[in-house]
């Protein structure tokens, strides 16, 4: 029981950290930005 809970999340957090993965430059970029026009 408690094996496929723990199957199930670990992979939503897989396919979540590929998702992040994939948009992670635009984010990095967006963030900077934002960054730079505060200071």
């Amino acid at each position: 029981m408690l094996k496929i809970v723990f199957s199930r999340a670990r992979r939503a957090v897989r396919g979540r950290f590929a998702a992040i993965g994939s948009l992670h430059p635009f984010a990095m970029r967006a963030w900077h930005a934002n960054r730079m026009a505060g200071e």
